[in-house]
């Protein structure tokens, strides 16, 4: 950190790794400072962690029509927190098609309970997943006292009909 504050005179690679620090230090307000003006999916992501889900979403919109998933999910983030059912489901839907792992990360993801009884939510993830509402099961297990069983969102997958004769639900 002392190197890179040093080195700040040789251009924006420094402050922009310096932002990077202050992220996993969790000093966001520092971060966005780090990052200024410059959009990038780091920038958006302090913002967001700063509390700002307006910028977030503003600095994402100025990347353009980017084909990494992890904008999009980054922006259904940041639509949530604001409340923006809307933005949520459009911005999910295209992150999910462009790498539909990340299904595995939106089903765990707090972010997303509030929209879990949500009728366009469900059926985006009934969609992608192709057994009876796992979004719905995910998230009573997880408001439960019980750990999820079988591994998470992965035992799900390939255990999905012992899981739909088990009794302990």
């Amino acid at each position: 950190e002392e190197l890179l504050t040093a080195a700040m005179s040789a251009g924006d690679a420094p402050s922009y790794n310096l932002g990077i620090i202050k992220i996993k230090q969790g000093d966001y307000a520092a971060a966005v400072n780090y990052f200024g003006n410059k959009p990038s999916f780091n920038a958006a992501l302090a913002q967001l962690l700063n509390g700002g889900n307006d910028k977030a979403i503003a600095t994402l919109n100025e990347l353009g029509d980017v084909k990494d998933a992890w904008v999009y999910y980054l922006k259904a983030v940041a639509n949530a927190r604001g409340g923006v059912t809307d933005g949520v489901i459009t911005n999910l839907r295209q992150a999910l098609t462009l790498d539909s792992s990340i299904k595995a990360y939106a089903v765990k993801d707090a972010e997303f309970l509030k929209l879990a009884d949500n009728a366009d939510f469900k059926a985006l993830f009934d969609q992608y997943f192709p057994f009876t509402s796992a979004y719905s099961n995910m998230r009573k297990w997880r408001t439960s006292n019980r750990p999820i069983k079988y591994g998470g969102i992965q035992g799900l997958t390939s255990r999905r009909y012992n899981y739909q004769n088990r009794s302990d639900r």
